[in-house]
């Protein structure tokens, strides 16, 4: 990129900061855990990337068009930049919420849903041990329901740093519990945590796993999750004993 362009995406990053949004904000979203790192963003050499313009537009509303090196600006005239903003903005709050979940921490963004909405496709560990992978087919329906190829349903629930998928295992009738961050949607490829049930014994288990927009082969999905060992926690058996011990301790 040329420097003339680099500085113009300075200028406007550092105005928006300044008129839109909390530098504290976009420093959480771009996951910097310095001052320093926004401070270098605002310089005439600016390493403002697509990523990050592309977490702007989802996360903050802040549209990508904005950036480019067509549109005007300077101090002294801001209206441009200003007006694709605000229109964006009266954009969004005209669309009809799709999810209607009025009591916190739950709120409507209906950009960021819109993201999510369709197929994916996620990646984790098997329970038992001579299984390897699995594959699960994940649909995402415009109601906010969520359906997987195994027929477990649930809904998904957007909260203001992360989303959550809640499902119904359709044989055991267990929770299954799925967490993102909203970072990390716009790249189409990011890792979740699940709490379920393990097969057959019942107990649960924590497993880490990724959602890929793109189908992928087991071999590459293995690559990513590397071993099985550190995306896996078992509760402890000899816990639940005790539990259960110190219950009838405790009823006595």
């Amino acid at each position: 990129m040329k420097k003339q362009d680099k500085l113009l995406r300075a200028k406007k990053f550092d105005y928006i900061l300044d008129e839109y949004l909390s530098a504290t904000e976009v420093q959480y979203i771009f996951g910097y855990d310095s001052p320093n790192m926004m401070y270098k963003l605002r310089r005439a050499d600016s390493q403002l990337t697509e990523p990050h313009i592309k977490l702007l537009e989802y996360i903050c509303k802040i549209p990508s068009k904005v950036f480019d090196k067509n549109i005007h600006f300077d101090k002294d005239n801001t209206s441009e930049i200003d007006n694709i903003i605000k229109e964006n903005y009266k954009k969004i709050q005209a669309q009809s919420p799709t999810i209607k979940v009025d009591s916190r921490p739950f709120y409507n963004n209906p950009q960021l849903f819109n993201s999510l909405i369709g197929k994916w496709y996620g990646y984790f560990y098997a329970s038992t041990d001579n299984r390897g992978i699995y594959c699960i087919e994940t649909t995402i329906q415009e109601d906010g329901t969520v359906l997987d190829k195994n027929g477990n349903s649930g809904r998904l629930f957007i909260g203001k740093k992360q989303c959550m998928i809640v499902k119904e295992s359709k044989n055991s009738q267990n929770f299954i519990s799925i967490t993102f961050e909203n970072t990390l949607i716009a790249f189409n490829l990011f890792y979740f945590s699940m709490l379920s049930k393990q097969n057959v014994i019942n107990q649960e288990m924590l497993s880490f796993g990724f959602f890929s927009k793109k189908e992928l082969s087991l071999e590459t999905a293995k690559e990513i999750l590397g071993k099985k060992e550190k995306q896996q926690l078992k509760i402890d058996s000899e816990f639940t004993h005790q539990i259960s011990e110190y219950v009838q301790i405790l009823r006595k």
